[in-house]
């Protein structure tokens, strides 16, 4: 039944390069194989779906004869159907020869929705973003499920039996091809058998020494989980060290424990269970309701059927698993609802579309709110790590940065489950979304993640700088000063988070704090200043720490005489008629700053009659002789310096009342009129009264 038909191909000196390219349709097909034409194409589909390692029926067989021996690569030729998703898998043998039928361990299963190249000047490497309804090429070596890597043909041995399986009906297949590894081929060059002129892409970074975490799981203390997907083997490694919840990747799907109607499989999800309860994680089920690894059996039941049918699986769940901390209800409800054949065709059996449009998901939640009274949850996450086909670290750490912070920084997230992170267990492995290697190396996203989640946030304490009011724009104040108790802190992107003044700056890279360039001070008007401050640690932001910026007071404004001032020409005693009084506006905020001195007289028609002690701003009359009693009024222009500025005049009066107070050999007080004045001081008598009766 498996007998191959024999292709020859002759054999050439393989210093070159070209393919080895060679119809599905021709070999021996299967009794469920059958081709067809699409345009210019005959390719080779199956008659039957099925979701299981092929059978003999879908299964074809081809006898290849290489022109030399050595290392090889593997092609294929694809056109995935409208259904997408679930149009594009297939599967080949691992490895030269005849395979065992339905033996998973024999075949490798490829999916090739979104992947592979059309253009005829594209270079087809591991990857690629074609999708549906057109003939595409896609490398096969390499990839998560590629098979061989190399596939050998030894000396002497250049004959080979080369199989491949069908698992979906929307596929079409139209050719392989083996090219020599090391270089890459365009979609021409595949197409015609050309020699290699493609442009390969870098080398993937090399693999790192092996490591063994031993630490405890990276959000071990934090107020929420960072949870990983379980499966058994090698996707799990060194689970506990990483991941405080867990979820069973696939034990929990319907298809995995009910595969036979009323059979139940737990062992996964019990295993899952188990590790979470002895490391006191949260247990999450993932799913109750999906469009994908459902059962086939349910397919084929009446609507009331498969109600009960859900009802049962939602009870047994319940019951075995008492103490579920979380539930995934629907997965997936926009792209793969439980409609049609494959997908588990049971959604009328909850309300379908209903008169809301998602009455099937509405009836998921109720049922799930009755037999789970408990959280519900709705978390997975997968980020990606590829550029142009090749693993790239810095493509994958760069997304986690920019993505992971928003989800486990929102308050209303109580935490993250990582769907996957082991290399070549990751349903995303081609994508590269995968963080660990499988020798225990970590990848540098996986490494930031760790770092990130467990990094305590740097704090700006509150803290003072000063500066004088008189600094120029651009003055440096001095460094905002950060504390972090991890090790090896690089701080950077310091930020002026408020400032109400908006006359300051930060330097981004060192935290020092400058006067904005065309910004000013001034003590009378603000004594100081606040902003907050924050600064990136590498992984997280800070909170806003105060910092006061105390302005120093300056003596930039010049002193005011007080204006109104008026005595009287007999005021106070022995010629001294009273204190002058001035202000200053650099006192406002700083009572006593200023000091007064340089009192004088600069005019006014007194000018030649008063004076004014320079250190006091005491009042005084130098010639009284040259009074004039007929008047009733001098006046005085009298200025002001507080050391460094000086005053604007200000008019004083001195008032010449009809009678004046007079002393006479400082023993007789008089009061006579102002007409006898000038006789009085002639004979020795003095303006003012005997007594002193001020300080001065």
């Amino acid at each position: 039944m498996l007998a191959g038909l024999f292709s020859a191909f002759p054999i050439v000196s393989f210093a070159q390069t070209e393919p080895l390219v060679f119809e599905a349709e021709a070999g021996t097909l299967g009794a469920n194989l059958t081709t067809g034409v699409n345009g210019a194409t005959t390719y080779v589909t199956t008659t039957v779906n099925t979701t299981t390692p092929p059978a003999a029926p879908h299964i074809a067989t081809h006898t290849i004869t290489f022109p030399a021996s050595g290392n090889w690569e593997l092609y294929a030729r694809v056109l995935v159907g409208p259904a997408s998703a679930n149009d594009d898998s297939f599967y080949f043998g691992q490895g030269f020869g005849v395979k065992t039928p339905e033996l998973a361990a024999d075949w490798a299963l490829q999916n090739e929705a979104t992947t592979g190249f059309a253009n005829p000047a594209a270079t087809v490497i591991v990857g690629g973003t074609t999708g549906s309804n057109v003939f595409k090429w896609i490398k096969l070596t390499g990839s998560p499920a590629g098979g061989p890597n190399p596939w050998v043909v030894p000396a002497g041995e250049l004959t080979q039996t080369f199989q491949w399986g069908t698992r979906e009906d929307g596929l079409q297949l139209d050719k392989f091809a083996f090219g020599r590894p090391g270089v890459c081929y365009t979609v021409a060059n595949l197409d015609n058998g050309q020699a290699a002129s493609g442009t390969c892409p870098p080398p993937p970074p090399p693999e790192p020494p092996p490591y063994t975490r031993t630490d405890p799981a990276i959000a071990t203390g934090k107020d929420k989980y960072l949870g990983g997907a379980w499966s058994p083997g090698n996707a799990s490694l060194e689970f506990a060290n990483y991941w405080n919840q867990v979820t069973p990747e696939n034990g929990g799907k319907w298809g995995t424990v009910e595969g036979t109607r009323d059979v139940m499989n737990w062992a996964q999800a019990d295993a899952a269970y188990a590790l979470a309860k002895a490391n006191g994680y949260p247990f999450k089920w993932h799913t109750l309701i999906w469009g994908n690894q459902q059962p086939a059996w349910i397919e084929s039941l009446s609507t009331a059927e498969q109600r009960e049918e859900i009802e049962e699986w939602y009870a047994a769940i319940a019951e075995r698993y008492p103490d579920i901390d979380q539930i995934e209800v629907v997965n997936e409800p926009l792209h793969d609802p439980p409609r049609g054949a494959t997908n588990g065709n049971y959604i009328e059996a909850l309300g379908g579309n209903g008169t809301t449009g998602w009455d099937w998901v509405i009836t998921s939640f109720q049922l799930a709110r009755q037999y789970f009274p408990k959280p519900i949850y709705i978390t997975e996450l997968d980020i990606d790590g590829v550029l142009a086909g090749v693993l790239n670290h810095e493509v994958q750490l760069a997304a986690y940065q920019r993505i992971f912070p928003v989800f486990w920084e929102h308050p209303a997230v109580k935490g993250v489950t990582i769907w996957g992170y082991v290399q070549n267990n990751h349903w995303r492995n081609q994508q590269g979304a995968w963080l660990k290697y499988l020798n225990g190396g970590e990848r540098p996203a996986l490494q930031w993640l760790i770092r990130y989640v467990q990094n305590i946030p740097a704090v700006v304490n509150p803290q003072i700088l000063a500066v004088d009011e008189t600094a120029a724009g651009g003055t440096v104040l001095g460094p905002v000063v950060a504390v972090d108790p991890d090790a090896g802190t690089t701080f950077s992107q310091w930020q002026i988070n408020s400032d109400a003044s908006g006359k300051f700056v930060i330097d981004p890279a060192t935290g020092v704090v400058s006067l904005a360039p065309e910004a000013a001070l001034d003590f009378e008007t603000f004594t100081s200043h606040v902003i907050t401050v924050s600064v990136w640690d590498g992984y997280n932001r800070s909170a806003a720490g105060t910092v006061t910026i105390q302005v120093g007071n300056a003596n930039d404004n010049a002193p005011v005489v007080t204006a109104g001032q008026r005595f009287n020409i007999d005021d106070g005693s022995r010629y001294n008629l009273g204190l002058l009084s001035a202000t200053d506006a650099d006192d406002g905020n700083q009572p006593g700053f200023t000091t007064f001195a340089g009192w004088q007289v600069v005019g006014g028609t007194g000018a030649s009659v008063f004076t004014i002690e320079s250190g006091t701003g005491l009042l005084q009359i130098k010639r009284p002789l040259l009074i004039d009693f007929r008047r009733s009024n001098y006046t005085v222009l009298a200025t002001v310096s507080d050391g460094a500025n000086t005053s604007e005049p200000r008019e004083i009066l001195v008032a010449i009342p009809r009678k004046v107070t007079m002393c006479l050999l400082n023993l007789l007080q008089l009061d006579v009129p102002k007409e006898a004045a000038t006789l009085l001081l002639r004979s020795g008598a003095a303006l003012g009264s005997c007594k002193r009766k001020y300080p001065w």
